[in-house]
């Protein structure tokens, strides 16, 4: 299984790279609508992010979509 290397550092910041980049995103705007004490961290995000990454693009091989 892969780490967390979908992530890239930019500026101090990691920001996802482009084919992790709308779940990444969801899961920001998602948090946003949560109470402040109930917000995830932004590594807790990048995790949730490239896990769920890892699980789409094992699942669209199995499937047949994805070489």
């Amino acid at each position: 299984m892969r780490s967390f290397i979908n992530y890239k550092e930019k500026n101090g910041k990691y920001l996802p790279v482009i084919h992790n980049c709308r779940i990444h995103v969801f899961f920001h705007g998602l948090n946003n609508l949560l109470p402040v004490e109930k917000r995830l961290s932004d590594t807790e995000i990048e995790r949730i992010s490239s896990y769920l990454h890892e699980v789409l693009e094992e699942d669209s091989r199995r499937l047949g979509l994805r070489e």
